[in-house]
């Protein structure tokens, strides 16, 4: 499964499809990050999936998985977590930020649905 994450202006909501996202137990899950806000250049980027408190990787409690873009943005980046199977299924509620890494400004910060069966 891989889950899109469109930053596509600062201040307004990230882009994030599917959402809800429907996925069979034992499924690889792989998010893709991508910045269409033109404005971003010569900015290193932060990008966070976290679950506060079970996840579908590790029922047992909160997970964070973290990617930071090693160049600077030029306006359009791809990269990705994958962070494995989701291999407990439940309704899960999770978060996705995106920082700019030099001065420590969210850029954007969703809760999305992961939805395991």
């Amino acid at each position: 499964m891989v889950i899109t994450v469109l930053l596509v202006k600062i201040g307004e909501p990230l882009k994030i499809s599917p959402d809800p996202a429907f996925v069979p137990r034992g499924q690889q899950i792989r998010w893709v990050f991508a910045v269409m806000d033109k404005s971003i250049t010569q900015t290193r980027l932060g990008w966070k999936i976290y679950f506060d408190g079970a996840n579908p990787f590790n029922a047992k409690g909160g997970a964070s998985f973290d990617w930071t873009s090693p160049y600077f943005s030029s306006g359009l980046e791809d990269s990705s977590i994958i962070p494995g199977e989701a291999n407990a299924p439940g309704d899960y509620k999770y978060g996705i930020q995106v920082v700019d890494i030099r001065h420590g400004q969210v850029l954007g910060d969703d809760d999305p649905y992961l939805i395991v069966r």
